[in-house]
């Protein structure tokens, strides 16, 4: 197998995101296939989040189809990680952990 892997790169590198985008697929519809904080639904614009903001402890070393192996891992405790779209993940990390659209809502009420 390694063997063809180095006399084959281009085809490896392809056959490894498609397993990995099957993987991301399952594991965002696993938590709800939207955004939780304004609903969006386009697969390409999705993030899977870390609710408490602890992606930094899991460390760098940990790639994003290792992520999503572990949401779809039944021994992952529920509540750990969401789905959010671009911007709303953006703004949470911008914004101390809260997207905008969130304190939005709370000045209005």
């Amino acid at each position: 197998m390694a063997r063809w892997r180095e006399s084959h790169p281009e085809e490896y590198r392809k056959q490894c995101l498609e397993k990995y985008y099957r993987v991301r697929e399952r594991a965002i519809a696993a938590l709800g296939g939207c955004c939780t904080c304004c609903g969006e639904m386009r697969r390409t614009m999705l993030h899977i989040d870390h609710v408490h903001n602890d992606g930094y402890l899991e460390g760098r070393q940990r790639r994003a189809y290792t992520l999503a192996r572990r949401v779809l891992n039944p021994n992952t405790p529920s509540g750990r990680f969401q789905v959010l779209c671009a911007n709303c993940n953006h703004s949470k990390a911008r914004n101390g952990g809260t997207c905008e659209h969130v304190t939005e809502k709370q000045k209005q009420a």
